[in-house]
């Protein structure tokens, strides 16, 4: 759709998409990086904060993959200071906390995960909690809680969750049934875990 039309912030918005996606699924921050760099200077020629807001998610994301974790979450932490001012869309905003959240999970940092957990719920609470935020705020809330040993809360209540979020947040509504897998497993239900997995 984009290939024929004049450079502009949508280029940056899927240049971002694909950037994450790709460290997700190729696990090399190398490319990442390069299209951070690329990914500011656009930023930097439309004037775009937002996009300067998602070069700083990515380089974060590309350092903590890369081992830099101090340096990773220095931008990260940094990516979040528009959001926190209000000053990326909502849409956006949520991805950026759904992606800092993300990374403090899949690194077992849970005091941070915790941290950005609540400004999650405190962002996401006045916008409604009908807003899809609202949903994966509670399945963030449920890892930590199954982090702390409180299976019987997280087996009761995060398969429903997950399920509400599959057409709207496939990847956190993916993560809660794997967390509910985990638990089921632990527990020697291993008939329940596969079911939880698939």
């Amino acid at each position: 759709v984009l290939k024929d039309v004049e450079t502009g912030p949508a280029h940056g918005y899927l240049r971002y998409l694909e950037a994450a996606l790709a460290l997700e699924f190729e696990d090399d921050p190398q490319p990442v990086e390069a299209q951070a760099r690329e990914l500011r200077e656009l930023a930097r020629r439309l004037g775009d904060d937002v996009l300067e807001t998602f070069a700083l998610v990515l380089t974060g994301m590309a350092a903590v993959w890369a081992g830099r974790t101090r340096e990773g979450f220095a931008d990260l932490d940094e990516a979040m200071l528009p959001v926190l001012e209000g000053a990326v869309p909502p849409r956006w905003s949520g991805d950026i906390y759904c992606t800092v959240i993300h990374v403090c999970h899949r690194l077992g940092d849970l005091a941070r995960m915790l941290a950005w957990t609540d400004a999650l719920d405190r962002w996401a609470t006045p916008l409604s909690r009908t807003f899809m935020f609202a949903g994966v705020t509670r399945v963030r809330q449920l890892q930590l809680l199954s982090a702390e040993g409180e299976w019987d809360v997280v087996e009761r209540e995060v398969a429903e969750r997950s399920r509400a979020l599959v057409g709207a947040h496939g990847w956190v509504a993916a993560e809660g049934f794997v967390e509910l897998g985990d638990i089921r497993r632990r527990r020697g239900d291993t008939v329940g875990a596969r079911a939880a997995y698939a």
